[in-house]
C-alpha cells in the first residue's frame, strides 16, 4: 500500500498545506507506507524539494478562472476539471495500484468532476481507494443560508465519481458534523466524521508550548489568519475601541492584509497602527512565525460571522487548543460545541457585532486565570485525536476493512 496525496493548493509555506504535508510524509513513514506528493505547478522549489512532489497541477482548489457573470460556475466546473484529471496521469506514471491510497485533501466539486473523469481510465473494481476530503462548502450563500448553482454541480461530479469506481473503494470524509449531513443531502454519498488534520511536531510545537502569558498584567489577544470578510475584519477597528474602553488589560496582535485593510479600514488602519497596546502584522507568516505568535499569545480571538462558519471547523481554533490557549468564537459553530463539549476552552459570542465580541473578550480576560489553567489541561488529548496521525491510521483502518 502507498499513499498518494494530491494537494492542488500548495504552492509555498504560508497557510496549513505545507504544514499538513510535512505531517502527512513523517506520519505515513512512521507506518511503513511510501508516499507521493502532487502539487500546484507554481509551487516553489523549497516545497518540490522538501515533499519531492510533482508540481503538475494548474489549478488550486478555491480557483475561479471564467468572468462569465451567469455561466462561469459552470464554464470553470469543466474547464478546472478537465486540468484536474489530466494533471493525475502523473499518479499512473508513479505506479498507482489498486491497493494504495489517493487522498485529496481540499475538495470541492471540481476535485470530484476530475478524479471521476480520471479513474474512467480504470476498469471500475481495480481504481484505487480515493479519500476526498471536504473543508466547508462553497454551495451555499445568502442569509438566510440558500443552495445555488454548485449544489447541482456537486450531485453531478459525485453521481460520476461512483460510477467511475466502486463504494468500497469511495470515501467522503469532514470534521464538521454538521457539515457532512448537509453534505450527505446534497450529493446523496454518505461522509464520515474525520479528525482535523493537524501536525504538531515541528520545532516551537512540542512540549509546553503555551509560552509566556500576561506579561507586566497584560493579556495578549491575538487575531491571526486571512483577512476576509466572513472572518470579522470590518468589525476589527471597533472591537479594539471597545475593549479599549472597557478592558484596559488587553492588548491587540493583529495579523492583517496591508493592501485590503487600508482600504477597508480607511483612517482606521493608521489609528490602529500608531496605538500603544495594538501590533499589527503586516502580511501572510510563514510557519515559523505563526507558532511563534501562537505561544505569545493568552487568547485567540476569532471574529467570524457565525452562519458563514457553521459548515466549517478552523485551523486556528484547533491549533489555540493545541496550544493551552483560551479562544473567542461565535456560537452555533464547530468551534463553539468543541468549547460546550469541554474539548477546548473559551467564550462565546452571540451574534456578529463588535459589541457582542468585546463582550466576550472582555469574559475571556475576566476569568484569564482559571481558563488557562483548563485549556492547557486539554493540549494532549486534543493533539492526539486532531492529529495528521489519527487521520491516516483512519484511512488505513478503513481500507483494510
Amino acid at each position: 500500500m502507498q499513499l498518494f496525496i494530491i494537494d492542488n493548493a500548495l504552492t509555498d509555506k504560508v497557510g496549513h498545506h505545507f504544514n499538513e504535508a510535512l505531517g502527512f510524509l513523517k506520519e505515513a513513514g512512521r507506518q511503513g507506507l511510501k508516499t507521493h506528493f502532487y502539487v500546484h505547478e507554481k509551487a516553489t522549489d523549497e516545497i518540490v524539494t522538501a515533499l519531492d512532489a510533482r508540481p503538475v497541477f494548474p489549478f488550486k482548489p478555491y480557483a475561479n478562472v471564467s468572468a462569465e457573470p451567469t455561466a462561469g460556475p459552470l464554464e470553470d466546473f469543466f474547464s478546472i476539471s478537465r486540468g484536474f484529471a489530466e494533471a493525475c496521469a502523473a499518479l499512473v506514471e508513479d505506479g498507482v495500484t489498486p491497493d494504495d491510497i489517493v487522498c485529496v485533501p481540499t475538495a470541492f466539486q471540481h476535485e470530484l468532476l476530475g478524479c471521476a473523469q480520471w479513474l474512467t481510465a480504470f476498469p471500475r473494481k481495480e481504481t484505487p481507494f480515493v479519500f476526498m476530503n471536504f473543508l466547508f462548502e462553497n454551495y451555499v450563500s445568502g442569509n438566510p443560508p440558500k443552495f445555488n448553482i454548485r449544489a447541482a454541480l456537486y450531485r453531478y461530479a459525485t453521481k460520476a465519481l461512483r460510477q467511475a469506481t466502486i463504494d468500497e473503494k469511495l470515501f467522503f470524509i469532514t470534521a464538521n458534523p454538521r457539515f457532512a449531513e448537509r453534505l450527505e443531502k446534497v450529493t446523496l454519498k454518505s461522509v464520515t466524521e474525520y479528525p482535523v488534520p493537524m501536525y504538531y511536531d515541528l520545532p516551537g510545537m512540542s512540549g509546553k508550548v503555551p509560552g509566556a502569558a500576561m506579561r507586566d498584567g497584560r493579556v495578549q489577544v491575538s487575531i491571526l489568519g486571512h483577512s476576509r470578510t466572513e472572518k470579522g475584519w470590518s468589525l476589527i477597528p471597533d472591537i479594539v475601541r471597545l475593549c479599549r474602553e472597557t478592558i484596559p488589560r488587553a492588548a491587540f496582535f493583529i495579523q492583517v492584509s496591508p493592501e485590503g485593510m487600508k482600504k477597508q479600514w480607511g483612517s482606521d488602519f493608521d489609528f490602529l497602527h500608531a496605538m500603544d497596546d495594538v501590533e499589527l502584522f503586516l502580511g501572510p507568516s510563514d510557519e515559523a512565525q505563526h507558532r511563534h505568535h501562537l505561544r505569545q499569545s493568552d487568547i485567540l480571538l476569532l471574529p467570524y460571522d457565525g452562519l458563514a462558519f457553521q459548515q466549517r471547523t478552523s485551523g486556528v481554533f484547533a491549533e489555540s487548543v493545541a496550544f493551552g490557549k483560551v479562544a473567542v468564537v461565535p456560537r452555533g459553530t464547530w468551534m463553539a460545541e468543541q468549547i460546550q463539549a469541554g474539548r477546548g476552552v473559551g467564550t462565546l459570542f452571540e451574534d456578529h457585532s463588535a459589541g457582542s465580541i468585546a463582550t466576550a473578550v472582555g469574559e475571556a480576560v475576566a476569568g484569564m486565570e482559571s481558563l488557562r489553567v483548563r485549556a492547557r489541561g486539554l493540549m494532549e488529548v486534543w493533539r492526539r485525536e486532531h492529529s495528521v496521525g489519527n487521520f491516516l491510521e483512519r484511512m488505513v483502518a478503513q481500507v483494510q476493512g
